[in-house]
């Protein structure tokens, strides 16, 4: 027996149940192909660090020899050069002469190590008494 409608309603479409149903299967396969291909590309990684002669080039003795591909002699150089731009002279004091400042060497505490960008020094003081502040 048909369903009876009110005469005012235009007769149903589709049916709500089912509309829901698919809507449901459509998650359900979305989400099912997102964990495929995350799962493909986590195992691929994995067989890359394993294996990694796999695919038929090493690719990662490839990129290793890239990045070591500077001499001895260039790489000392180039850690010398960091180094320099790290190490500062400390000084108890400076004295001001027509806005200019100078530092004695008498007022020299030693050499400093800057540890970061924000500021920090690390300084070795053998006779430190504890009255620098700065």
């Amino acid at each position: 027996m048909p369903k009876k409608l009110p005469p005012h309603l235009p007769p149903p479409v589709c049916n709500i149940a089912d509309h829901k149903k698919w809507l449901r299967l459509k998650l359900i396969l979305a989400s099912a192909a997102f964990g495929l291909l995350a799962g493909l590309s986590g195992a691929s990684i994995l067989l890359g660090w394993i294996w990694p002669g796999y695919g038929g080039t090493d690719v990662w003795t490839v990129t290793e020899q890239n990045r070591s591909a500077l001499s001895k002699v260039q790489l000392e150089e180039k850690i010398a050069k960091e180094i320099q731009e790290r190490i500062f002279s400390v000084y108890a004091r400076a004295t001001a002469f027509n806005s200019d400042s100078y530092l004695k060497k008498s007022d020299k505490l030693g050499e400093g190590v800057a540890i970061s960008s924000d500021g920090w020094l690390a300084m070795y003081l053998p006779d430190y008494n504890g009255v620098y502040k700065n």
